[in-house]
């Protein structure tokens, strides 16, 4: 708490500049968690502005850059179009296709995309950490339980603050239910899913549903501007809840209404047999 007022100063100077990027009139060109600062510009002029700002203010309370640890990343239709470096006092910054941010890997391109191939390296990492140690035969209760408790939390790590299209909650759902091939010996979905549901474990799809509208719920209850300059949270909320056909009158038992979704998953796959 006390960093975040001692360099609140940096934020103060690149609001009142007015460079970078504007949503609906209000400045949205920078973001600071702990020691971890984001510039947004869409020009390199006021980027290389905003570096100039923040290495003064830095330097005014006794704090300096790493350009080492520092890059620049671009997202848009032009992001594979060749620029200038950026300098940070005598260094340079260079433009990278991949740039890690809290643990999140942000991929430059035309769009905004995350990549999850580290975390799920990471996660099948310490899935076969846990079957190497334990073994097989153990039980699956015991498995699943060491799994939930240290694999899922690597997996789903920032899953809250992504949008997810099919193919990556197909992705991570596909890396979930390996855990299950390994300790039940099959690779029917059909029975991956019924050992899910009868050992109280949701599929990643819903999972991530369900961490999502709560996420979304209590971004409401936030008085921050900005937020809801950057998202409509209200319609990104409906998505959802159509998505997995929820009544919005249900808004406040997401988990349970999740579950009864799962089972009628379940029903129908049994139905099609």
């Amino acid at each position: 708490m006390l960093f975040a007022i001692f360099v609140d100063s940096v934020l103060d100077k690149l609001s009142v500049c007015k460079l970078g990027c504007h949503l609906r009139s209000v400045c949205v060109n920078s973001f600071m968690y702990a020691d971890d600062l984001i510039l947004l510009a869409i020009s390199l002029c006021d980027l290389q502005r905003m570096i100039n700002i923040c290495v003064t203010e830095f330097d005014g309370i006794g704090l300096s850059i790493n350009s080492n640890k520092s890059a620049c990343i671009r997202i848009g239709p032009r992001h594979g179009a060749e620029v200038d470096l950026l300098v940070i006092k005598n260094a340079l910054v260079s433009w990278k296709k991949e740039l890690p941010y809290l643990g999140i890997n942000i991929l430059g391109g035309k769009h905004f995309q995350v990549n999850f191939q580290k975390t799920k390296q990471k996660y099948y990492r310490a899935l076969n950490s846990i079957i190497g140690k334990v073994g097989l035969n153990s039980q699956p209760l015991v498995l699943l339980s060491l799994i939930q408790s240290c694999c899922i939390p690597i997996l789903l790590y920032g899953a809250e603050a992504v949008n997810w299209t099919n193919k990556m909650s197909d992705s991570i759902d596909n890396a979930y239910s390996n855990a299950y091939m390994k300790i039940f010996h099959t690779f029917n979905k059909g029975i991956i899913k019924s050992c899910q549901f009868n050992f109280g474990h949701l599929p990643m799809m819903c999972e991530i549903g369900v961490r999502r509208l709560n996420f979304l719920t209590k971004l409401t209850k936030f008085k921050t501007n900005v937020i809801f300059q950057i998202i409509d949270i209200r319609t990104e909320i409906l998505g959802i809840v159509k998505r997995f056909n929820f009544h919005e009158s249900d808004l406040s038992t997401w988990s349970c209404k999740m579950w009864k979704y799962f089972e009628s998953i379940l029903d129908k796959a049994v139905l099609r047999r």
